[in-house]
């Protein structure tokens, strides 16, 4: 009976050690929506908006995504889980001197949002823009929040 005690308390301890070793890794992998995202988002992407007459354009380059997602944190705090790098500029994020903000970004489970991050500076690691996220074809993808939809096609 000892003997079968011992036994069942080891089974019960591998099996919880299986179930927090399954929930802790869960978010360290990609979801196949995530995957089949990352084969079209590469390269690089403009969009072009009309501002009161004026056409100004919006610009993404995707540099390259991470075999699984990185945990950025401040701290011990993860404070999210960046999927790549990418350079980042629209009409209300361009910056004059440097055109472009160095950003991480992150895709939903579901591959319908994205999420972009500041990578360095005064705004180190804080979220800069996220958008709901629909991918037309392998050449455009449509970005949108509460004001507008940025239409987004591969530069050639």
């Amino acid at each position: 009976m000892i003997a079968y005690n011992s036994m069942m308390k080891r089974t019960v301890c591998i099996i919880l050690m299986g179930l927090f070793m399954f929930t802790s890794c869960k978010d360290k992998k990609y979801s196949d929506a995530q995957l089949k995202i990352f084969s079209t988002l590469n390269g690089n992407y403009q969009s072009y908006i009309d501002r009161d007459g004026e056409m100004i354009f919006a610009v993404i380059s995707f540099l390259y995504h991470y075999s699984q997602p990185r945990p950025v944190k401040n701290g011990k705090k993860v404070l999210f889980y960046a999927h790549g790098e990418c350079f980042f500029s629209d009409y209300q994020y361009y910056i004059p001197d440097e055109g472009y903000i160095t950003c991480y970004y992150s895709i939903s489970r579901e591959a319908d949002a994205i999420s972009f991050y500041y990578k360095g500076g005064k705004n180190n690691n804080k979220l800069l823009r996220k958008y709901s996220l629909l991918i037309k074809n392998d050449e455009m993808f449509i970005l949108g929040d509460n004001e507008r939809q940025l239409v987004f096609e591969k530069v050639k």
